[in-house]
């Protein structure tokens, strides 16, 4: 059930108003509008002891009163759940006026925070013009305040910074080691999820000579049409939309894979998300979906991490050139701060990124003759010709099976003189029992533990056989090389291509 509140200003009511006068007032308010039928109003008294008086709209002229009137900090929201104090700025309408003042400012569809008239916080008898098709409008938790709750603590940050710092090194060639993102295709359960952590720090630490590993852990999903788009959006799977508490969960994963020692990938594929979790990760993705989007480009442009932009689901890789382009300059766009308001962003451009290599429509693009072409096609556009293989995707012909035979493939080029300095990584989707599930019409109660959600993952015993080929491949390229472990040398690069080299 929708809620709507709204305040009477003291100009209509007061304390010594019955309520029978504030019932006959909305009888003949604006609220007799055949879009408030059927809904549950609460009334708020300004000076009236900050009194609830919940009315439910059962015809055009008919308002019942449901309880005795409550204070604000007992009532409910009628389902059970407790009235939260919130933010009387994000308002959505305004009604009529009607007589002498307002029947009936509209502070939110949601929740009251202060004592303060409505009629002092925002101009009256606005014309509904906007929202028209909006049905709901909730406050979302400023990311600062989350910061705050759940902050950085030192062993995180040592984390996170060991990780850019890894990622950045092998992506400018100074250090041989192939870089790794592997992990869930999306998190829905934070108890697998650090399982899958424990057991991957652990093996990370064992292959730390030869891999650069970062768990891969993505809570926002693209759909191509509509389905659920990730923890942040719908952490309950029940299409209630949580979304502060997704993203609240999301920043008590991120420190908690932190402090383990892990370093931690996401894609950043809603504009605000950055805002609550971006301090925590230490390599960023932009999918195929978005790498072509000016707003994602700018983004990218001002992120503190190496970031990847894939190829568009066609497979077409100068779109993604074209992105790596635009997000070493520097951009001037709008955006909102840690503060929660909204901003004008100034950034001075991201040289660290690089373009992910996952198929596409057309088939796959992760053989020996693709990242020859497209090594030389980002030499010949000023980037450093580096390449991150995603093995799951286009390149796996959507069969996550097939993620094991694309590694393979991977690590032979490792020891091949025309492709080893391209192949910077690789992206596996892996999780801790292989293939995937629906979501049941029970929610989570009918989950399979350590399963994904969204695209099939390789089991956690097929995950490390993968790795163990590939730690052979970075092996055979240090033998190609004379056992050279530190430098990379790339063929050339354009000298205002911002990468050092």
């Amino acid at each position: 059930m929708e809620l709507y509140f709204f305040a009477f200003p003291p100009l209509i009511t007061n304390q010594n108003q019955p309520l029978s006068h504030v019932h006959r007032r909305l009888t003949k308010s604006a609220l007799r509008r055949p879009m408030y039928q059927k809904r549950l109003f609460y009334f708020y008294y300004p000076r009236a002891a900050s009194l609830m008086v919940p009315y439910e709209r059962k015809a055009s002229d008919n308002y019942k009163l449901l309880q005795k009137p409550r204070t604000l900090q007992n009532c409910n929201n009628g389902e059970g759940g407790k009235l939260i104090l919130a933010s009387p700025y994000s308002h959505t309408r305004i009604t009529q006026k009607l007589g002498n003042g307002t029947a009936g400012n509209q502070t939110c569809k949601y929740k009251i925070h202060s004592l303060i008239p409505v009629s002092q916080k925002m101009s009256r008898n606005l014309p509904m013009m906007s929202d028209l098709k909006v049905k709901l409008v909730r406050p979302l938790i400023p990311p600062q305040i989350l910061h705050e709750e759940i902050p950085l603590t030192s062993k995180a940050r040592a984390t996170v910074l060991r990780g850019r710092r890894a990622v950045k090194s092998i992506l400018d060639g100074e250090d041989d080691r192939l870089m790794v993102v592997v992990g869930p295709c999306s998190i829905h359960d934070v108890d697998s999820a650090l399982e899958y952590a424990y057991k991957l720090q652990a093996y990370a630490e064992e292959a730390a000579e030869d891999l650069c590993i970062v768990m891969r852990v993505y809570f926002e999903k693209p759909r191509t049409t509509v389905g659920w788009k990730g923890l942040i959006n719908d952490p309950d799977m029940d299409g209630s939309f949580q979304i502060n508490r997704g993203l609240r969960i999301a920043r008590e994963l991120l420190v908690k894979i932190a402090e383990i020692g892990l370093p931690a990938g996401c894609e950043f594929l809603d504009l605000i998300t950055p805002q609550y979790s971006c301090d925590l990760v230490s390599w960023g993705a932009i999918g195929a979906r978005t790498t072509e989007s000016q707003i994602h480009r700018e983004l990218t442009s001002g992120l503190s991490m190496p970031t990847g932009f894939k190829n568009s689901t066609d497979g077409n890789i100068g779109v993604a050139i074209d992105a790596c382009k635009s997000a070493q300059a520097e951009h001037v766009f709008l955006s909102v701060g840690v503060n929660g308001l909204g901003s004008i962003v100034e950034t001075e451009g991201n040289k660290d990124v690089h373009i992910i290599l996952r198929g596409g429509s057309n088939g796959p693009n992760y053989s020996a003759d693709f990242v020859q072409k497209y090594g030389a096609q980002l030499d010949k556009a000023g980037l450093t010709p580096r390449l991150l293989i995603d093995c799951s995707h286009g390149n796996s012909s959507k069969q996550f099976e097939r993620q094991s035979i694309v590694a393979d493939e991977i690590s032979k080029q490792l020891s091949d003189e025309t492709t080893s300095d391209i192949l910077m990584g690789v992206m596996i989707e892996s999780n801790l029992v292989e293939g995937k599930q629906s979501i049941p019409p029970t929610g989570r109660a009918g989950l399979r533990y350590g399963q994904s959600v969204t695209d099939g993952c390789i089991s956690w015993e097929t995950t490390v056989d993968v790795l163990e080929n590939l730690r052979r491949g970075v092996r055979e390229r240090r033998l190609l090389r004379g056992g050279n472990t530190k430098q990379i040398s790339f063929s050339s690069a354009s000298s205002d291509s911002g990468i050092v080299i």
